[in-house]
Formats: C-alpha cells, sequence, structure tokens
C-alpha cells in the first residue's frame, strides 16, 4: 500500500499558527475522505501533535503531499467568530429582559398579551430572506465536500426559492 504523509497545520480562531501534526493515509483514499477523518478527529479530540481532547478550538488546514488530486483544505471550527458568540450572549440576556418585563405586564395589566407578541416581534425581528438563505447555504455542505452535491430540505429549498423570487428579474 502506496502511503502518503497528511501535514495538520493548527490555528487559533485569531488565525496565530499553533501547531502542527501529521498522520499516514493510503494514497488511494479520496481527498473528501481525508479531510472528513481530520473532523472527526477534531470532533473526538483526537488530533495529531495535540493532546487528548484539545483541537475542537482551531482552524485546521490540511495538506496532501504527495496525494493525485493534492490541494490544500481549511477545516473550519463550528465557532469561528467571538464576536458572533458575544451578540449571542448578549441578545439571550436581552430577551430574558424582555421576557421578564411581559410577565410583570401580564400580571398588573390585564388584556397585555397581543402588545407582548408585538414587542416580541419587533424585539427580535426576522432576518431578510437574503440573510436567511445565505446561513443555509452555509451551513449544507458545499459541492466538494463530502460529495459533488449540496442536499438541502424541503424547508431550505422553499426558502432558498423565496429568497431567489423576491430578486429583481434583471
Amino acid at each position: 500500500m502506496e502511503s502518503i504523509t497528511v501535514q495538520l497545520t493548527y490555528f487559533k480562531r485569531n488565525g496565530k499558527f499553533y501547531d502542527a501534526g501529521e498522520f499516514p493515509a493510503s494514497i488511494h483514499t479520496p481527498l473528501y475522505l481525508i479531510w472528513e477523518s481530520v473532523r472527526d478527529m477534531q470532533e473526538q479530540g483526537k488530533l495529531p501533535g495535540l493532546v487528548d481532547g484539545a483541537g475542537k478550538e482551531f482552524n485546521i488546514l490540511v495538506n496532501a503531499p504527495g496525494h493525485p488530486d493534492e490541494h490544500p483544505h481549511i477545516v473550519m471550527t463550528a465557532h469561528t467568530n467571538e464576536t458572533e458568540d458575544r451578540i449571542a450572549q448578549l441578545q439571550e440576556a436581552r430577551d430574558e429582559e424582555l421576557e421578564a418585563c411581559i410577565a410583570w405586564f401580564d400580571k398588573h395589566i390585564p388584556g397585555y398579551e397581543l402588545v407582548a407578541d408585538c414587542l416580541r416581534a419587533a424585539r427580535r425581528p426576522k432576518p431578510s430572506l437574503k440573510k436567511q438563505a445565505l446561513a443555509v447555504l452555509e451551513e449544507a455542505p458545499g459541492p466538494d465536500y463530502p460529495r459533488a452535491m449540496t442536499v438541502l430540505n424541503a424547508d431550505q429549498h422553499a426558502l432558498i426559492r423565496r429568497a431567489l423570487e423576491d430578486l429583481p428579474n434583471d
């Protein structure tokens, strides 16, 4: 069996180099399976060159020199943006505050339920169709990982259709 050495370079979320590791693979293994195995090792916390349990917080550059289809690939962490995490935390705190206010109004002002629904909708407006469609496509596996197709469920398909229908015809 011909083998190659798959090289892994680990980067922190801010882009700074952290460490490197490597593992052997068959030269006949398709690249997408190599990338998938790196993602699996990352999720299990079993990345070469790192202590057990580490690696979930890193972006990983994967190179397979000597592979017939050789080209670099980046395995991204599930959450690559600390700012997004902080925004989500702040939004959760705001939502808790809103629900506490609504509970107080429900207790002290009869018939407040209709206003509460309007407040919730105004405080947390639905993202535009464009943003929703882009989010679906960002989360869906791309055309090169792991298969040469992207599979969408019925809701995702309908959302993207509505977003496209909303676009001007030029």
